[in-house]
């Protein structure tokens, strides 16, 4: 008796093994095609013998589990019933059923909680406002080598033409240069002395994250200067050293005062010494959208000398051109006008900052869209579930709603009977997983943006969805129950 249900639940559970592999090989490429940057090496993971074996013992374990127990308890059952004309399965078999029932819909809840707070998180990463445009902005990195271009004043000529001959171009509209661009760099920070309010020996000095700029690039990016003036082509080495700082470090370290005017001296013999702070610019999101602004300064680029080093000026920026319509033909451009100034000059990380953009929240697309589709197969496994586990008890009790739709009981009354026969396990189910989404979904703070872990309106719509849904899987098998004609029914027994 037990050998046919055995061998059927063999095929069955081998038939979904070998399709599960299947769908496996066609899911790696599609992750291997969402790979974000920021997770390197998943090209490498393969279907190997490893993951075959698994799936044979996976096989093997539901061939054992939804087989050979049931099969076994199921021959040594007394075929007894009250009337001897009706097997039915007892209350321990019902439980059974409902267990797992709930089960599947905990299951999903904990996945879809899951996926919607990444998703809320990067929506709203999608939405934020970094403090510059994104759009229409092409960015490329230029390295001058340092045996053709020794001298500061032979870097300055060369970006200064090249920016020229760029903002001439008819489809540019602005055109600037940075050390590091927002997003795809991180700078150190520096230290810096107030005039009038040094910091004494022992104590921590002032310190802002920095950046190099040329005139132009706060236009190309997007930026505001809020007060004071912009870096402009008169700031040269020859002339008094200017800063701007950013809103937050003006916060910092003029709290009850105005930067502007101030004067300062860099930190790590960085030139050009004593500045002059001539504007305060907006601020904005760097090293990552996730982190808020941090206090930064930008030196003039005719100005600025390495650290500790003197006359050795920056000869690697990144370029920025904003353009008045699509950002891509303007490469083409940027190449032609570097070659016209240095042949062999290359033009590298050609991209636009939305694609800039796209790669600093890829990591977070990735995560997301893993939990997603994972939470869609637990959401569609809890659908068959409930409704499986619906339409075979109701096969179980076509007596008893037989007996009742007989003694007058109305449609409606067994539809409602239905429902709450299976919406129980289904309510269990929701709140089983809530409460263990909320507790495992703390697992995904680092991955969260102004989403809390224990976010309500997620857990709320998740809830809804999940209980809509098995009202649906319920509803089917219970609307055929409530059409049930008593007649055959009783017949049938």
């Amino acid at each position: 008796m037990a050998r046919p249900v055995v061998a059927e639940s063999a095929l069955v559970a081998l038939g979904g093994g070998l399709l599960g592999l299947v769908c496996a090989r066609l899911g790696m490429r599609a992750l291997v095609a969402l790979q974000p940057e920021t997770l390197p090496r998943l090209d490498l993971v393969v279907i190997d013998r490893a993951v075959v074996l698994f799936t044979l013992g996976v096989v093997a374990a539901v061939t054992v589990l939804v087989g050979l127990i049931p099969a076994l308890r199921s021959a040594g059952t007394r075929l007894t019933a009250s009337d001897g004309s009706t097997v039915t399965a007892g209350p321990s078999r019902q439980r059974v059923r409902r267990v797992l029932v709930a089960s599947e819909v905990a299951l999903s809840i904990v996945l879809l909680l899951g996926a919607g707070l990444t998703l809320r998180s990067f929506f709203r990463l999608l939405a934020l406002d970094p403090g510059y445009r994104t759009d229409r902005v092409l960015t490329a990195s230029i390295t001058l080598p340092e045996a053709v271009y020794a001298t500061p004043e032979a870097t300055s000529t060369f970006f200064d033409t090249l920016l020229a001959r760029l903002r001439d171009q008819p489809g540019v509209a602005a055109a600037g240069a940075v050390t590091g661009l927002p997003l795809r760099s991180a700078r150190g920070d520096l230290n810096f002395q107030i005039r009038g309010r040094e910091t004494p020996p022992g104590v921590l000095s002032r310190r802002a994250d920095w950046q190099v700029v040329t005139p132009g690039y706060f236009e190309a990016m997007g930026m505001r200067i809020v007060r004071g003036r912009d870096i402009e082509a008169g700031d040269r080495a020859d002339t008094e050293g200017v800063i701007v700082f950013n809103e937050a470090a003006a916060r910092l370290h003029w709290p009850d005062g105005d930067a502007l005017g101030a004067r300062l001296k860099l930190g790590a013999n960085a030139g050009p010494g004593w500045v002059t702070v001539v504007g305060i610019v907006n601020d904005v999101r760097t090293g990552s959208l996730r982190t808020a602004p941090r206090p930064e300064m930008y030196l003039a680029h005719t100005q600025f000398r390495m650290f500790g080093r003197g006359t050795e000026p920056m000869r690697t920026l990144s370029l920025v051109l904003q353009a008045h319509e699509a950002p891509g033909p303007l490469a083409d451009t940027l190449r032609r006008e570097v070659r016209a100034l240095d042949p062999a000059l290359a033009v590298d990380r050609v991209q636009t900052m939305d694609a800039v953009r796209r790669v600093s929240v890829a990591r977070l697309e990735f995560v997301t869209t893993l939990l997603g589709t994972f939470a869609a197969l637990a959401l569609a496994v809890a659908l068959v579930g409930v409704y499986g586990v619906m339409a075979y008890s109701i096969a179980l009790r076509r007596r008893e709603i037989g007996l009742r739709v007989a003694l007058g009981a109305s449609p409606q009354r067994v539809l409602s009977f239905v429902l709450h026969l299976g919406m129980m396990p289904a309510v269990f189910g929701i709140a089983a997983g809530l409460i263990g989404g909320i507790a495992l979904s703390r697992l995904l703070t680092a991955q969260l943006f102004e989403v809390p872990p224990h976010d309500p309106l997620t857990a709320g719509v998740t809830a809804a969805m999940v209980g809509a849904i098995s009202l649906l899987a319920c509803y089917v098998p219970a609307r055929r129950a409530a059409r049930l004609d008593p007649s055959s029914a009783l017949r049938s027994e």
